[in-house]
């Protein structure tokens, strides 16, 4: 994912084709073309020049007039002997640590998507547990216009968690000032939805406020994309940030910090109900661990370095030597009155489909390789990371808009913090108090 990439999308928030939304990363198909395109033109050099390249020293031919001759046979079977063990070796190196470094890289994706999916589902249930179950109902604590403000902070953090989650397992030591910008996200947030459009952009956001007449609805303007753009320009200051820390990055727990901090005094101030803390508090916690989780698995942790690279240097070898090793397939259509001839002669059509098969064969070779090392690196070219960052910013976004406003018949539960009389029915419901009506509407 280029940067120009990601600044289209922050301009234009409704575009999904600069970026996907599925964490299924692009498939080989370019990368392979462009290595056939490479290893075909490789194969036609050796086709076209390998009289210049014999006159150089690279005799492409079993048999060549100008290679010279070995002084008994003991030697030729000598040198045959000594590339055969090379090449038995290198195709042993590379088939059997190709297959259990993919099989390995294969179980870490694997494992690293679960974390993944931990640390999203558990930021959803965080934001929906500040969106619905934090009130203004009580005799002390945060009032409304306050608690909006909070409540936002805190959907900023989560939304923000994912991106400093993903740029310290990448080893990216820049500590922007991410807890001051969700302050200043909350603030602008809050503006939004009280109706100024002035501090952003109109195509974040839609001025019809929307209401469900006579169910209390606090009324108030749906902002569209806004933490799925908050994400795209935090990973934009991650990436163009200049100044590193010596040290390792603490953004991710600076998060859960402030998270914690904001939670115990909802808490203590009567803004959070005292039998819902606990599971607030665990998920909390489950988050941090399920962050930590994730580290194992990214790639500047503990992996076989050395074993990799020489799977990857001896796979390279290979392909680059198959085309000379089976080099007499390429020249045998170069007529006899041409063998000392100077003039460069083109191949014909039925070595031009040789060609075609020897370019597959390396092509595939290096693809796999590149795989390998994919596999091994789920957090950078394993797993499309931007559609797992922007879906936790888009389901935020989604419940702070509700996901059916636009069904005004439907039971919903109420954003409690943007209204004390959120927890009161309706007169068409029965606003006697009685617990069976609160239960439907609460």
């Amino acid at each position: 994912m280029f940067g120009s990439k990601v600044e289209h999308k922050v301009r234009d928030p409704a575009a999904c084709d600069s970026i996907r939304y599925d964490n299924r990363p692009r498939g080989p198909m370019v990368g392979f073309l462009c290595r056939f395109l490479l290893f075909f033109a490789y194969c036609l050099l050796l086709s076209v020049c390998h009289l210049k390249l014999e006159r150089l020293g690279l005799y492409c031919r079993t048999r060549s007039s100008s290679r010279p001759h070995l002084d008994s046979r003991t030697g030729a079977e000598n040198e045959d002997k000594n590339g055969s063990l090379a090449m038995l070796w290198a195709e042993t190196l590379v088939t059997t640590g190709a297959c259990f470094l993919l099989a390995q890289g294969y179980y870490g994706v694997r494992a690293a998507r679960e974390r993944m999916e931990r640390v999203r589902q558990t930021i959803v249930t965080l934001a929906y547990s500040f969106i619905k179950t934090t009130t203004t109902d009580c005799g002390m604590g945060h009032g409304r216009q306050e608690l909006q403000v909070l409540i936002y902070e805190c959907l900023a953090l989560l939304a923000a968690y994912p991106v400093a989650l993903l740029e310290q397992m990448r080893g990216n030591t820049c500590e922007p000032a991410i807890t001051r910008y969700c302050q200043d996200t909350s603030k602008a947030l809050k503006r939004l939805r009280d109706g100024d459009d002035t501090v952003i952009a109109r195509h974040f956001y839609r001025r019809e406020p929307w209401v469900i007449s006579g169910r209390g609805h606090h009324q108030f303007a749906t902002v569209e994309y806004f933490f799925e753009v908050f994400a795209l320009q935090l990973q934009l200051e991650f990436s163009r940030q200049s100044m590193r820390t010596k040290g390792p990055s603490l953004s991710t727990q600076h998060i859960i910090y402030n998270l914690r901090n904001h939670f115990e005094n909802f808490v203590d101030l009567g803004n959070l109900d005292d039998r819902r803390t606990p599971i607030i508090r665990e998920n909390i916690d489950m988050l941090a661990l399920a962050g930590r989780e994730c580290g194992i698995f990214s790639i500047i942790d503990v992996i076989p370095t050395a074993f990799l690279w020489s799977v990857h240097l001896a796979g390279w070898l290979i392909a680059l030597y198959c085309p000379v090793q089976n080099c007499d397939w390429l020249i045998t259509w170069t007529p006899a009155e041409f063998e000392d001839s100077e003039a460069l002669q083109f191949p014909t059509l039925a070595i031009m489909v040789v060609m075609a098969v020897l370019s597959v064969l390396s092509a595939m070779l290096t693809t796999v390789l590149a795989e390998m090392w994919r596999m091994w690196d789920p957090f950078g070219t394993g797993t499309n990371t931007h559609a797992w960052i922007l879906g936790i910013a888009t389901e935020i976004d989604n419940m702070l808009n509700e996901f059916y406003e636009y069904d005004t018949k439907g039971l919903i539960r109420k954003h409690a913090y943007m209204d004390p009389s959120a927890y009161l029915n309706d007169v068409r419901f029965g606003a006697c108090g009685s617990s069976g009506n609160k239960a439907q509407t609460v």
